[in-house]
């Protein structure tokens, strides 16, 4: 049976099929991300996303500067695309699933270090009020062609 990806759907899936994430940290959303590409998805965030994780089972090791990787992505594009992608992520709590292909050896991890994400032709506002935030440590993006 299949199942849509949210926050209530993540005690339904197989958790020796599918690597969960671990609990977000509230309220620690300490990275904006302009642009919420592929690149930044299968790669930034999956490393956050296992760096959560480490910190999740070694607490004592967390920083206590709260520079924690949890990450909300904003889009600047206005585009039926760019904002199917953003209306897809938040209808499942922002999380999705990166697919790894290693050594032929094929893995899925639901990746959960994305907190939050705006559509920034939507909510310029919101955009604005994210980047001058004091939770807000780094504003990174990403550029590249399409």
């Amino acid at each position: 049976m299949a199942v849509n990806l949210s926050k209530d759907a993540l005690s339904k899936i197989d958790s020796g099929l599918v690597s969960l994430p671990c609990p977000r940290l509230a309220g620690r959303s300490t990275v904006v991300h302009l642009g919420l590409g592929n690149f930044y998805r299968s790669h930034q965030l999956a490393y956050a996303n296992e760096l959560l994780k480490l910190y999740h089972r070694n607490p004592d090791e967390m920083p206590q500067d709260d520079a924690i990787y949890n990450s909300v992505g904003v889009g600047l594009i206005s585009s039926a695309k760019e904002q199917a992608l953003f209306e897809n992520l938040k209808k499942q709590d922002c999380l999705y699933t990166a697919l790894t292909l290693s050594e032929g050896k094929q893995s899925a991890s639901v990746v959960g270090s994305l907190s939050d994400c705006v559509y920034g032709p939507d909510d310029y506002g919101r955009v604005l009020d994210l980047l001058a935030a004091p939770s807000t440590h780094v504003v990174t993006m990403t550029i590249s062609e399409d």
